[in-house]
């Protein structure tokens, strides 16, 4: 029966991630990027743009990120690195609650500036399941590799 139970409710998880997924997919200024191993077998996460904007004289969008736990720590921020580093974006941007100090650390490490904040805007549960209100961190980066698409040929990259 607990096992019945478990695959229900990994089933019912799944679904909701893909839903999430399936809304970025389907929406017109979003595109989703996913991190696989060498061999395209595992799926270790994938990185939503939002709220992309596009002009001769640059772009920007939003960043998501969505990992498994196996990609957190420091052996992978040369992944993160590269993926800056080929980046069509001038500039990336994140908000994320003021408790998310996993999220932060990384943002400041690949370069993310704190370029803002929203006092007490997020509601987020706490490790001992209280609801409290957080300051929302607006982090920034610009990208100073600026190798982006020529627009005016029609080739955007998604």
């Amino acid at each position: 029966f607990l096992y019945l139970f478990w695959m229900t409710f990994m089933a019912l998880i799944a679904l909701v991630i893909l839903n999430a997924i399936s809304s970025y997919i389907n929406c017109m200024d979003s595109s989703i990027e996913g991190i696989f191993d060498d061999n395209y077998e595992y799926l270790f996460g994938f990185i939503a743009y939002d709220k992309i904007r596009l002009t001769d004289d640059g772009n920007s969008a939003e960043v998501h990120i969505c990992i498994s736990k196996d990609m957190w720590g420091r052996d992978f921020y040369p992944v993160y690195e590269e993926i800056l580093k080929n980046s069509m974006f001038d500039v990336l941007y994140a908000d994320m609650p003021a408790c998310c100090r996993g999220a932060i650390t990384l943002c400041k490490r690949l370069g993310f500036k704190k370029t803002g904040y929203i006092p007490k805007s997020i509601p987020y549960v706490t490790t001992k399941g209280e609801v409290k209100m957080f300051d929302e961190y607006i982090y920034s980066w610009e990208n100073t590799n600026k190798k982006r698409p020529d627009l005016s040929k029609e080739e955007i990259p998604f």
